[in-house]
């Protein structure tokens, strides 16, 4: 059997199953947590959006109910609005946007950092 090699433009060995010239994150960041105070309703994550493209992660810190997570926040977090959060997210943000997360129980907590792309 023979190896197959990958080279990139410049005729350097690379990964294939990394992209080139992938550049990673490298702006100002930020973490926090967003208490899911009441439930069945949906709070911003971040509470306020970066004013640039972003990366966020997003991990349950309290999970007694049942969260979900939605783009837009529309009607409340229930069965139909929002879909099933993880126990970590990761996600590419754009500029000015953030995500929303609820709760079947109040009290829970999510957990959030981010990165800015410059």
């Amino acid at each position: 059997m023979t190896m197959m090699t990958v080279e990139d433009k410049d005729g350097q060995k690379i990964n294939p199953a990394i992209k080139e010239n992938q550049i990673p994150p490298q702006g100002s960041s930020g973490d926090g947590t967003i208490a899911l105070v009441s439930a069945d309703t949906w709070y911003a994550v971040p509470d306020s959006a970066p004013t640039e493209d972003y990366t966020i992660v997003v991990s349950l810190e309290n999970a007694d109910g049942t969260i979900r997570w939605s783009f837009n926040g529309g009607g409340a977090p229930s069965v139909t609005n929002g879909n099933l959060a993880p126990n970590h997210l990761a996600i590419n943000m754009g500029a000015n946007k953030t995500l929303y997360f609820g709760s079947s129980t109040a009290g829970d907590d999510v957990n959030y950092s981010y990165i800015k792309q410059v």
